[in-house]
């Protein structure tokens, strides 16, 4: 039965930060990539934290120590950033649960949830501009979130890095990619603006 692993690409030591950007954009690109789609890794999320790269994947349990070894050897090629793998387990649920639980009690300090249960919740904006709070099924909206991290993002990943040519650092132009991407997914004319309104998570 497939299992979800979180594979931890720790920088050398020999960094005080993050590789450049273009770098790791390389490494990702043309290292990376290629050694998840020879192993046929059909869903993954990548993610950048200060001290290393998140890598999660579905997997096979008799998968796990073939592909970590198979990264070992990738990080100890010339010239990348990299010293060691670590690895995790992950859950897309308990991971979509703990953020929304979470954000709920970051967005409590600014808005009222007077009446509204413990677990889930949703913010709408009224017409007056104010945000208000209310409530939504927990287990659906965690479903949602879960399958997005699951099997969304990484697909857009792979495309990304695929088609890309570069790194694009252009702020205007990498907006016009979010624009773009929320235009093709939203089903309201105003459910853009709304997202980049809200300020408070």
């Amino acid at each position: 039965m497939p299992v979800w692993r979180e594979f931890r690409l720790w920088y050398s030591s020999a960094y005080t930060s993050a590789p450049s950007p273009d770098a790791l954009f390389d490494f990702k690109k043309r290292r990376l990539l290629p050694a998840l789609e020879h192993y046929n890794v059909e869903y993954f999320f990548i993610l950048d934290e200060p001290q290393f790269i998140l890598v999660r994947m579905q997997l096979e349990n008799d998968e796990v120590t073939e592909i970590r070894t198979s990264l070992e050897q990738l990080l100890h090629e010339t010239n990348t950033p990299f010293s060691k793998v670590s690895l995790e387990s992950w859950s897309p649920s308990e991971d979509a649960r703990t953020r929304i639980l979470n954000a709920r009690r970051m967005v409590e300090q600014q808005i009222s949830f007077q009446g509204i249960p413990e677990g889930g919740w949703r913010v709408r904006r009224e017409a007056n501009g104010n945000w208000v709070a209310e409530p939504e099924n927990l287990d659906q909206k965690t479903e949602a979130f879960a399958n997005f991290m699951a099997h969304v993002a990484g697909e857009f990943t792979r495309v990304y890095l695929k088609e890309m040519p570069y790194r694009v650092n252009d702020r205007w132009l990498m907006s016009l990619f979010i624009h773009l991407l929320m235009d093709s997914i939203s089903t309201w004319q105003n459910e853009e603006s709304d997202v980049r309104l809200f300020p408070y998570v």
